[in-house]
């Protein structure tokens, strides 16, 4: 994404990321809906419009697949505890920007 990421309680969190959905949602691309399922909060962001698949190279549309094909199975927490694993995640301070030199250890490989 060529975004910065920053170590968070569950997981890693792009940089400015609720600036970027808030952005996309008033743009009308998305929609977010929010539910609570007991003490779980459900994040659902829904896509209102198709993407232009003309403005990704074959290579980049086969990762955005990949990466649909290794989470469409697997819960939030889940990914959640398979990106706490590893170097990347041990050796990054909470609240940190996590750093690129790292990612080769990442072990949520696709």
């Amino acid at each position: 994404t060529g975004l910065t990421y920053a170590k968070m309680p569950r997981g890693p969190m792009p940089d400015k990321f609720k600036d970027i959905l808030d952005y996309l949602e008033e743009k009308e691309i998305i929609k977010i809906e929010t539910t609570y399922d007991g003490d779980y909060k459900k994040i659902d962001v829904i896509a209102l419009k198709e993407i232009d698949k003309t403005i990704f190279e074959a290579d980049e549309l086969n990762l955005i697949n990949k990466a649909k094909e290794y989470v469409k199975d697997r819960t939030a927490k889940e990914l959640s505890e398979l990106s706490h694993e590893g170097l990347i995640w041990n050796s990054t301070d909470d609240h940190k920007f996590i750093s690129y030199d790292k990612v080769k250890d990442l072990k949520m490989k696709i």
